[in-house]
């Protein structure tokens, strides 16, 4: 269960949802970052990790060099930095930079944890015409779905193969060596394409059928044997960060063992959560604290 582009990033990163905070969640790296107290790279940085924030977008974008900086990062990194260009990168293009951005960075003997937002794959999806996607794409490989539809979808596979081939090009990097490592890989919403994706049938498990605008998808993968990781129908994004430290096995401070806890007991729902009286003492106990 997902949400927009940057407050996803707000989420994922503070185990809380943007919206338990009203409208104004929406301006999370403006209004909310600020007075975060409690966040993933901010628990890894007292641990002693170095936490490293590789954008695709210029840093003056919806806040985000003084947004990272608050959730805790040491480092951020924009087109500018990594000599990019701005909102045309590829995904393999972000993934070679941050494997740039951590041999630069490894030398302090710190364990890193590194963050890598890209935007190729983010809409539209029809402001390339079909016949001038890359072969196959422009030859229509959907012919029973009406052309915009068609063009859509094209355009959404084309860039799904370049992400796939950077992501190939990312687990050979960082998983195919011996320092552990754990790589999670997440759709922060689904593309809209122009508002058709609300038209197109999708098969879902009934109990998630309500959700099915929000529903995106998460990966984790390790390269050493860790614990066996929870499974619910449906995770919401404010639980990532309590995953990745079970994945690593890594120590948790009141905050995320007390996030972990309501994942367990909620069944990987937050806002839903089914017990009422637990959820408003959990947000009382976070507010207070």
């Amino acid at each position: 269960f997902g949400g927009g582009t940057w407050v996803s990033e707000f989420s994922v990163l503070s185990g809380m949802p943007q919206d338990i905070f009203g409208p104004p969640g929406m301006y999370a790296p403006f209004v909310l970052a600020p007075r975060l107290r409690n966040s993933l790279p901010m628990l890894l940085r007292r641990q002693g990790y170095m936490t490293i924030a590789v954008y695709p977008l210029g840093g003056n974008f919806v806040n985000a060099r003084n947004a990272y900086r608050a959730y805790g990062f040491d480092k951020f990194y924009d087109p500018d930095d990594l000599g990019l260009p701005a909102w045309q990168t590829s995904d393999a293009q972000m993934f070679a930079a941050a494997k740039r951005v951590y041999d630069e960075n490894k030398q302090s003997g710190k364990p890193i944890y590194i963050v890598v937002l890209t935007m190729a794959q983010h809409g539209p999806h029809d402001s390339v015409p079909l016949e001038e996607l890359p072969v196959p794409f422009n030859q229509g490989l959907l012919p029973n779905l009406p052309a915009d539809q068609q063009l859509n979808l094209s355009s959404y596979l084309a860039r799904l193969q370049d992400s796939d081939r950077g992501m190939t090009q990312l687990e050979q990097d960082f998983l195919h060596r011996p320092q552990p490592t754990v790589l999670v890989h997440f759709g922060d919403h689904q593309p809209s394409f122009g508002g058709l994706i609300r038209r197109l049938s999708r098969r879902l498990p009934i109990e998630l059928a309500p959700y099915r605008d929000a529903l995106t998808y998460f990966m984790i993968k390790t390269n050493f044997p860790g614990p066996s990781l929870p499974e619910y129908p449906m995770l919401d994004i404010a639980y990532l960060p309590s995953m990745v430290l079970q994945a690593a096995g890594l120590p948790t401070d009141p905050y995320f063992s007390a996030l972990s806890s309501m994942k367990v007991r909620c069944h990987g729902q937050y806002e839903d959560c089914p017990d009422k009286p637990l959820l408003k003492s959990y947000y009382a106990w976070i507010f207070n604290h």
